[in-house]
């Protein structure tokens, strides 16, 4: 993604899970995050927040503080686009897909995967 027209970087919200981690010793969130900073920095991206929800599953439809707020962040036009290191750590049932999907489509935000080929900054991968 290039810079806007004002020459900014483009601001983006980090967001990693991990669903089994009772003693919260896992190293997961952490991996994820590097991988992700790492290719924000190759595409000129600036991660300017993080959210993490350790040891809940995006599966079972439990509230997970970290993605709320993130949704709410996004609905308050503060990113630009989200980043995660696959998709399966954002969502996991359709109907939460389609809610991310609603907030992220009304206020232009785009989504990226590190892992996956999901990539809506562009045409092609918006599908058009």
């Amino acid at each position: 993604m290039a810079p806007t027209t004002n020459d900014r970087l483009p601001r983006f919200a980090l967001y990693t899970r991990i669903s089994k981690d009772p003693t919260g010793a896992s190293t997961a969130p952490a991996r994820q995050e590097k991988e992700c900073r790492a290719l924000a920095r190759e595409r000129g991206i600036k991660i300017v927040d993080v959210y993490t929800d350790v040891d809940l599953s995006a599966y079972s439809g439990v509230k997970r503080p970290g993605y709320e707020a993130l949704l709410d962040e996004m609905a308050k036009g503060t990113y630009d686009g989200v980043l995660v290191w696959k998709l399966d750590r954002l969502i996991r049932r359709v109907v939460e897909f389609s809610r991310f999907w609603q907030v992220a489509t009304e206020h232009k935000v785009a989504l990226i995967s590190k892992s996956d080929t999901i990539d809506t900054t562009n045409p092609i991968g918006l599908g058009i």
